[in-house]
């Protein structure tokens, strides 16, 4: 009788120690990890598209006038580099055509050598800094810093009026008439549209900005 007794005393703390387990492991597992989300300022989707109107803006008197030329930019489609995935992105036009590769990093957006174009958190980093110098020019024309800025800036174009977070690039110019002035060039986006604004300079005269302004778009929901 005492040894039936001690069975099922043994028996119910087994119970109660495997009860307090599966309790703890459900506690724990109950909640699945949460995953940060990050706004998406570039709106990288294949079958995205905007159309740009290029100006060239006088920083003296800030006159923007209308030089008739247009920019077509695309999302061609989606494509696999060193095992990561990568949106094909397409300029026509002007001096911002080209082919670029751009990828979602977290908070960040990056091209295929890794090089940070944009983020739509980090306001406190310098993403690169290093000498250029356009036109076969010699190398250190210019000392180049990038990094984000504007943050919220209200900017209307014909497309609208938008919110934006803007990657900056300046220029210090290191030689020349202008050594010691600097000029910032900028890429100005805006939540799950795109890029609203850019800009760049005549080389060497940082009195003419070419800036394309946001005339249209067309952005597919996914």
């Amino acid at each position: 009788m005492l040894h039936t007794r001690n069975c099922i005393i043994v028996l119910l703390a087994a119970l109660t120690i495997l009860s307090c387990k599966k309790s703890k492991t459900e506690e724990s597992a109950g909640t699945p990890p949460t995953t940060l989300a990050y706004a998406d300022y570039m709106a990288l989707k294949p079958g995205n598209s905007w159309i740009h109107q290029n100006y060239e803006l006088n920083t003296v008197n800030n006159v923007a006038v209308p030089t008739g030329q247009y920019d077509s930019s695309y999302v061609e489609k989606d494509t696999i580099i060193n095992a990561k995935t990568y949106h094909k992105y397409c300029t026509s036009g002007g001096w911002a055509q080209g082919i670029y590769f751009l990828r979602d990093s977290l908070s960040y957006i990056v091209d295929n050598y890794g090089v940070i174009k944009f983020s739509s958190e980090d306001f406190v980093s310098v993403f690169r800094k290093f000498n250029y110098g356009p036109n076969n020019a010699t190398p250190d024309s210019f000392l180049v810093t990038e990094q984000m800025g504007d943050k919220d800036l209200a900017i209307t174009v014909h497309a609208g009026t938008f919110i934006t977070s803007t990657f900056k690039r300046t220029y210090l110019f290191m030689s020349g008439p202008n050594t010691g002035t600097s000029i910032a060039t900028y890429n100005r986006y805006t939540k799950n549209i795109g890029l609203v604004c850019d800009a760049t300079f005549y080389a060497f005269d940082p009195t003419k900005i070419m800036e394309r302004r946001l005339e249209r778009f067309h952005i597919i929901v996914q």
